[in-house]
């Protein structure tokens, strides 16, 4: 299931992980528990979004990162691999 979950990430976009979960037929919980395994493979990692604008205008993640009003929420990126 890891290799399917891996895929859909793969596929680009946002995803949610309850859309996620949804594909998958399973629960968000338990894609909790495989992007944190995918993570400790190096396959994925989180990022955290950097930026000075408060206002967060103009940013292509509004809405996606902590600074907005969906606070909490984390992004995650494919990893380089050689």
């Amino acid at each position: 299931m890891l290799e399917r979950l891996l895929a859909e990430i793969r596929l680009g976009g946002t995803w949610t992980t309850a859309a996620l979960a949804r594909r998958l037929n399973t629960s968000i919980e338990m894609v909790d528990v495989m992007l944190e395994r995918l993570v400790q493979f190096g396959f994925i990692q989180s990022i955290d979004p950097s930026c000075e604008d408060v206002n967060c205008t103009g940013c292509s993640l509004i809405g996606h990162c902590k600074k907005t009003p969906q606070n909490g929420k984390r992004l995650w990126t494919t990893s380089r691999l050689p």
